[in-house]
């Protein structure tokens, strides 16, 4: 059972029914997200990239560690003055300086009225806005590569039809093979 608060399936079915968007046609995402909707998508692209990588363990406030284990997302977060930020290599060679880590809700990026380009980002802590898509940014991949996810290009579609095609092509010659 995934729940075992019927306060909290209710909670989570009224969310479904009432906040969530699911685009008609995800491929092509070219629907436009109702004013008085959250994406679906963009939630759950949010929470893999908790799953992959944006996890700590910090006090968003303190930034203080509950004891002597640090995630390795933890490792790259600098606590100075009240504030976090990340500053894996990667990410601050792209962003130009450390990136705020959001406060009071470490594994997130940005702060209310701080960094514009951080607001945005997928992986923010302070604001999903209605009404809005958001994507895997250049500095959500930048954090992953900083905390050790291999990362490899993925080929367009056009790539994967030539693949395919390519494949097909191979198919006559393993047959041949097995006669």
């Amino acid at each position: 059972m995934l729940f075992t608060d019927p306060g909290a399936v209710y909670v989570a079915y009224g969310c479904l029914q009432n906040e969530l968007w699911f685009d008609p046609d995800p491929v092509a995402q070219q629907a436009v997200v109702p004013g008085d909707k959250t994406d679906a998508r963009s939630v759950v692209l949010h929470e893999f990239g908790h799953a992959f990588g944006f996890s700590g363990w910090r006090n968003g406030n303190t930034g203080a560690l509950p004891g002597d284990f640090a995630s390795t997302f933890d490792n790259q977060v600098q606590a100075a003055n009240d504030t976090l930020s990340f500053i894996g290599a990667n990410a601050v060679a792209l962003h130009g300086c450390p990136l705020a880590v959001t406060a009071g809700n470490d594994s997130h990026l940005g702060n209310d009225g701080g960094d514009a380009l951080l607001l945005n980002d997928l992986m923010n802590g302070a604001v999903f806005y209605r009404g809005s898509r958001y994507q895997i940014s250049a500095i959500d991949l930048a954090v992953m590569q900083d905390i050790g996810l291999p990362l490899a290009p993925v080929p367009e579609p056009a790539s994967w039809a030539l693949m395919a095609l390519g494949l097909l092509a191979l198919r006559p010659l393993r047959r041949a093979a097995r006669r």
